[in-house]
């Protein structure tokens, strides 16, 4: 039997850290605004496809773990301050890499989780000012990124036997 049960996503749980060794500061940002809280997009594809001109398939496999997470803020979040100061740290300090960063999205109510010890910020976010609450779009490059994409919900015993014969490890406490 799958893994069907009813599962809880709670959006107030995922968070994401930073730990910036040059400082040895520790931020949790906060103030996400209500559409969106963190967008993960990978750097580039695993695996692309390459067909032959005699219809010959293939695949090309690239090693890139990076990624791009993207953190929308609303304008009054301190974490702006935070990561414009970790952003200015990087410039003022760019020949020895020391505004390079630790960064870490967890979702605690399920079991994904993004984590690098290489991020920086590219750019600061375009501003809007208006007659109510406006988001900034914080871009960071992750580079060699450690991960896993999981549910919400307790997993069958069927599906973490599968899970198992992959080579994942299942936590008791999601064994359903």
């Amino acid at each position: 039997m799958s893994s069907n049960r009813l599962s809880t996503y709670s959006p107030v749980d995922v968070t994401t850290v930073i730990y910036h060794p040059a400082t040895g500061i520790t931020h949790t940002i906060c103030g996400y605004t209500d559409n969106s809280i963190v967008n993960i997009e990978r750097g580039k594809e695993t695996y692309t496809h390459y067909n032959g001109v005699d219809d010959t398939p293939s695949r090309i496999y690239s090693a890139d773990t990076s990624a791009k997470l993207t953190i929308s803020l609303q304008q009054t979040s301190a974490s702006n301050d935070v990561l414009y100061h970790i952003y200015n740290y990087d410039r003022i300090y760019r020949g020895s890499n020391a505004g390079v960063f630790h960064v870490t999205t967890k979702d605690g109510s399920g079991r994904s989780v993004l984590h690098t010890t290489e991020a920086y910020i590219g750019v600061v976010p375009n501003q809007q000012f208006g007659d109510s609450i406006n988001s900034r779009e914080w871009v960071i490059h992750c580079t060699r990124c450690e991960d896993v994409l999981g549910g919400n919900g307790p997993i069958s015993t069927q599906d973490v036997a599968a899970i198992e014969k992959l080579g994942g490890v299942v936590p008791a406490e999601w064994r359903g």
